[in-house]
C-alpha cells in the first residue's frame, strides 16, 4: 500500500513537471514570426556599421570573420555573433514608417546605421519607459531590446580578436627573456640553462605554461602606439607543417603587460597577473 502511494506521488510529480514545461516553454513559432528579419545570422557574410563619423566593416572569410575597416584585423567572433543577433531580435512594436513622423522616434537623425548583407537598419531613440530602441527597418518602425543592440555601440576595437595567436598556428618554440623552451620529439623541454626558480620543472608544468601562450587572450586590443620596445620575444610556430617566426615586442610590464604585434599593427593588453603567468615559469 505504501509503495503504491509513493508511486502515485512520483507519477503526479512527473505530470506536474511536464505541465509546467509545456506552460513555460517558449513559443518558438511565435518568436520566429515576431523576428525583425528573415535572415539567419549564420547566413550573413557582410556587416557595415556607421556611427559618429566612423565606419566599421566586417567580412566573413573561409577562416572566419575579419575586420576590413577602419583597419584590417582578425575579428572577435563573440562580438560579431552578438551584433548579428539583431537579425532575429523580437519586435514588440511595429507601425508603418511615415517620413513626417520619424523625428518622434529619433530616426530623423539616427544614432547609427547597420547594414547586414542587403538588410539595412537605422537605430533611433530609446523608448522613455522601456529598455528598447526604436529601429527603422524597411518600411516599418520597430521596438527591439536595447540589450540586443548593445554590440552595435561598442568601440571598433571590440570587434578585433583578442586572441594573440591565430587558430591553427601551433607553438614549437618559445624564446622569452631568460627562458627558452622547445618541442622536441613531441615533448616540451627547457633548452636554456636552468635557473633556481625553474630548475625542477615537471613536464605538466611546462605544458601548462605553453598552453597559456597558445591560448592567450588579451583583456583589450588597440592600434599600435609609438611606445618603444622594452624587450623582445620570439615565437616559433607551425601551420600545416610549415614553420615561421613571430616576433613580439614587450612595450610594458606594469601596470599591465603590453605585447605588440607589428605585423598586425596591434597592441595586446594583458592584466599584470596574466603577464606574470606568461613570462615567469616556476615549479609551482
Amino acid at each position: 500500500m505504501r509503495a503504491r502511494w509513493v508511486l502515485n506521488l512520483i507519477l503526479a510529480a512527473i505530470v506536474l513537471g511536464l505541465g509546467l514545461l509545456a506552460y513555460f516553454k517558449p513559443d518558438t513559432n511565435k518568436s520566429a514570426a515576431n523576428a525583425l528579419t528573415a535572415l539567419a545570422p549564420d547566413a550573413a557574410a557582410q556587416i557595415r556599421l556607421e556611427r559618429a563619423g566612423q565606419t566599421v566593416t566586417l567580412t566573413k572569410t573561409p577562416t572566419g570573420w575579419r575586420m576590413t575597416a577602419p583597419m584590417a584585423a582578425r575579428a572577435n567572433q563573440f562580438n560579431v555573433d552578438g551584433l548579428l543577433r539583431v537579425l532575429t531580435a523580437p519586435s514588440s512594436y511595429r507601425v508603418p514608417a511615415k517620413p513626417d513622423e520619424l523625428a518622434n522616434y529619433g530616426l530623423d537623425k539616427p544614432a547609427l546605421r547597420l547594414r547586414i548583407d542587403d538588410e539595412e537598419m537605422l537605430v533611433g531613440a530609446i523608448h522613455p519607459l522601456k529598455r528598447e530602441h526604436y529601429l527603422l527597418y524597411r518600411d516599418g518602425v520597430h521596438l527591439v531590446p536595447t540589450t540586443v543592440l548593445a554590440p552595435a555601440f561598442f568601440d571598433y576595437t571590440s570587434f578585433i580578436s583578442s586572441q594573440l595567436l591565430e587558430d591553427g598556428r601551433q607553438l614549437v618554440a618559445l624564446h622569452l627573456p631568460g627562458l627558452e623552451l622547445a618541442r622536441q620529439d613531441g615533448t616540451w623541454r627547457q633548452t636554456s640553462p636552468a635557473k633556481k626558480t625553474n630548475a625542477d620543472l615537471s613536464g605538466d608544468r611546462i605544458n601548462a605554461f605553453v598552453a597559456h601562450w597558445q591560448n592567450a587572450r588579451a583583456l583589450s586590443v588597440a592600434r599600435l602606439s609609438a611606445a618603444p620596445s622594452v624587450e623582445r620575444i620570439r615565437l616559433d610556430l607551425e601551420t600545416d607543417a610549415k614553420r615561421d617566426t613571430l616576433v613580439l615586442d614587450i612595450l610594458a610590464y606594469k601596470p599591465e603587460l603590453i605585447l605588440a604585434r607589428r605585423d598586425e599593427g596591434l597592441e595586446y593588453h594583458f592584466p599584470e597577473d596574466v603577464g606574470k603567468q606568461l613570462l615567469n615559469l616556476t615549479a609551482e
